[in-house]
């Protein structure tokens, strides 16, 4: 099941960020294309509506030309994700201690709440990624994994499951960020684009949902965002967590 935003989810999208669609900031740059589904968890009753709360798959396929750079042959895309789950105007939480600590703290409506989405105790703030810096992957059962990195001729994947019992009511919101991770590569720790989905879940007792949108960053908001999550990170570097320092493509 494939879904894109409507207007008006667009304008709920806006909203959730604290500007409105006639302020018209900056769109930043895609280099590639994604392409996002709401696959049903085989794990999950077959009659669960999705995504609400769901399973979230996010497929990237690395295209330089698409934003003016070069070829670069990158041999490892991976991801990087912010996310918030939102109680109530204002009131932001996240899904373990350790990533509240790391939380954006702003004045800014945008920027505040957001945190690098990663296990609790993770060294690496690669989505998926092991502390050693490779990925649990199963070819016969490749969807029970997080992640999955791509290259320059594959498409990386990113899977999530966010949902909470803890709370009766709450919003969540991702900003998924691919990255090259390939040192021999012009393109190293350069992102590639930003993606975003979100939904309402109004009763953590029901599988309805609202609010749904997604897709490419629509304005650069998410992308300031998205810089002052991993500024957070790297301000809470320590017991061995590895430094997160990226710039744009092109």
């Amino acid at each position: 099941m494939t879904m894109r935003p409507t207007t008006s989810s667009i304008a709920v999208a806006f909203l959730l960020l604290g500007a409105g669609p006639c302020d018209d900031p900056p769109k930043p740059a895609t280099c590639g294309v994604f392409y996002f589904s709401t696959p049903q968890d085989p794990y999950w009753p077959p009659s669960k509506p999705y995504p609400g709360p769901g399973r979230v798959t996010l497929r990237f396929t690395f295209k330089p030309a698409q934003c003016g750079a070069v070829s670069c042959g990158c041999r490892k895309v991976v991801f990087v994700q912010a996310i918030r789950f939102s109680l109530s105007p204002g009131n932001y939480k996240q899904p373990h201690d350790e990533q509240t600590d790391r939380m954006v703290h702003s004045s800014l409506p945008s920027s505040d709440g957001w945190a690098i989405d990663t296990l609790e105790g993770a060294i690496q703030p690669y989505y998926g990624m092991n502390d050693d810096g490779t990925f649990p992957i199963s070819l016969s059962t490749p969807d029970l994994y997080s992640a999955t990195p791509g290259s320059a001729n594959s498409e990386a994947v990113l899977r999530d499951s966010p949902v909470s019992s803890e709370w009766d009511s709450y919003t969540i919101e991702a900003i998924s960020v691919p990255v090259c991770l390939d040192t021999t590569s012009s393109c190293d720790r350069k992102i590639l684009g930003y993606y975003i989905w979100s939904w309402n879940v109004p009763n953590k007792n029901s599988s309805d949902y609202g609010n749904f949108s997604h897709g490419p960053a629509w304005t650069d908001l998410y992308a300031q965002a998205f810089d002052e999550a991993a500024q957070a990170w790297n301000a809470h570097v320590d017991d061995g967590r590895q430094m997160l320092q990226l710039g744009r493509l092109p």
